[in-house]
């Protein structure tokens, strides 16, 4: 071993011996070695059970590792989360564009057609049924009877169809919900995030009517800024394997 070698070894230990010293000072402080599983490099300091950091007033703070993330105090709650956002209209937008939701309402759609087009096939052989009828004809309020009966019928139809098209764009959307969950899940495990917020960036132009939309849409931009790491859309996006549409 050289000269320079030895010395440089040296000036790292005695470095690294003042600076647990330093830490080492007062009656509470506990500096231990522990075995760690990560390897050391010549620039790791520890391992210790805890650090503690000196206030101007009060008691000194002790940081710990809890559960592998920086932790404070006895409570649970004591510890720095990994975080991270998801642009979630986006993905949510993506999910109910795809070609089974799709197809599904165009299929719908095209039922409410085909009985609407019936509905008005009969109202136009009524319109010639009685076309010939005048005021005061006694076969008036019979094509009175007729015409109200098939407008309530069509309503009758309207009022169902309406119903069973909210049940089935409900449905679509709780399972869409449920698919961004899980992918979300499966991306924070695998980056090791802790919290993911939904939220739209705040710099995404409103598409709002009126006063109330644009103050729900305020509440959704859950951040006035953030830094564009913790975003994990595109990710989500992948882990879904969708499309988005084209922008309107």
């Amino acid at each position: 071993m050289t000269t320079n070698r030895l010395l440089a070894l040296l000036a790292v230990a005695l470095s690294a011996s003042a600076l647990l010293l330093s830490l080492g000072r007062g009656p509470n402080t506990v500096v231990a070695a522990q075995p760690v599983s990560a390897p050391r490099t010549m620039g790791d300091l520890g391992p210790a059970d805890k650090l503690l950091l000196a206030a101007a007033e009060g008691d000194a703070l002790a940081v710990i590792n809890r559960e592998s993330r920086i932790g404070w105090g006895d409570k649970a709650t004591n510890r720095v989360w990994s975080m991270a956002a998801v642009h979630s209209d986006r993905i949510m937008r993506a999910l109910m564009a795809s070609p089974s939701i799709q197809e599904k309402m165009k299929e719908l759609e095209e039922q409410a057609v085909a009985t609407d087009a019936a509905f008005q096939k009969r109202a136009e052989e009524l319109q010639e049924k009685y076309k010939d009828v005048k005021p005061g004809d006694p076969a008036q309020q019979e094509a009175m009877q007729a015409f109200q009966a098939l407008q309530t019928e069509y309503n009758t139809f309207r009022d169902g169809k309406l119903k069973e098209l909210d049940q089935l764009r409900a449905s679509q959307t709780e399972d869409a919900y449920k698919q961004l969950v899980t992918a979300v899940d499966r991306v924070a495990e695998r980056e090791q995030i802790d919290l993911v917020f939904r939220y739209i960036p705040a710099e995404v132009p409103f598409k709002a009517e009126g006063l109330q939309q644009v103050y729900a849409q305020i509440q959704l931009r859950t951040f006035l800024k953030h830094p564009a790491t913790i975003d994990i859309t595109d990710a989500v996006i992948k882990e879904l394997g969708v499309t988005e549409p084209n922008p309107e």
